[in-house]
């Protein structure tokens, strides 16, 4: 494989948080695990991390830290790395905030106007059913597959939100068509104004 373009099926691992020092979190990890895992079974495939890390708003997740560590996306890298997964398959979309940011922005980075092709979504099991969801919308015609990481702990507190977070979502991209990456992004600023300083990412 010597690109995106060539490579057959694309597995997509997202963030699942850091740690006030800026180091990644065990649901991180235990993504980041699973994505390694399934891209030494799938040799030929892509493997693309998502994350920057959580938005400053979300007072639960992202305490005052300057997070010298780096984003979510280049703790995953390096997992992946640690484990196996050749440098040339890997990719970066170290951004993203949220959800919907993980989708529109690994959509408008790499796979915009790209051939459709089956991807692989790695996360936690209570977040598959919303991930997937925002990928679709972000990615119509795509063949998405929901790969779950190791449960945690945390997951069962965490899965209590999922409802919550999916009506959100749904409510934000009402009206929106699928595939509209400019239209979601401006959904995202309008929520969150902390995606505004990547207006020029989307179009």
């Amino acid at each position: 494989m010597s690109g995106l373009d060539d490579a057959p099926e694309i597995i997509v691992v997202l963030g699942g948080g850091l740690l006030p020092d800026g180091s990644p979190d065990a649901a991180t990890v235990r993504r980041a695990e699973a994505a390694a895992a399934l891209a030494l079974a799938h040799a030929d495939a892509a493997v693309i991390a998502s994350g920057g890390g959580p938005l400053a708003s979300d007072a639960r997740r992202a305490p005052a830290s300057a997070r010298p560590r780096g984003p979510e996306a280049a703790h995953i890298a390096r997992i992946l790395r640690e484990r196996g997964v050749e440098e040339r398959r890997i990719l970066l979309e170290d951004e993203s905030m949220d959800t919907l940011g993980n989708a529109v922005f690994t959509a408008s980075r790499y796979l915009k106007g790209a051939r459709p092709r089956p991807l692989w979504l790695v996360t936690s099991p209570f977040h598959l059913d919303r991930a997937v969801w925002a990928f679709t919308r972000a990615l119509p015609g795509w063949e998405i597959t929901g790969h779950p990481a190791a449960e945690g702990a945390e997951d069962a507190a965490r899965s209590e939100d999922e409802p919550t977070f999916r009506l959100h979502n749904e409510a934000m991209l009402s009206g929106v068509a699928d595939g509209d990456l400019a239209s979601m992004f401006g959904r995202l600023v309008a929520r969150w104004s902390e995606y505004e300083r990547y207006a020029s990412r989307v179009r």
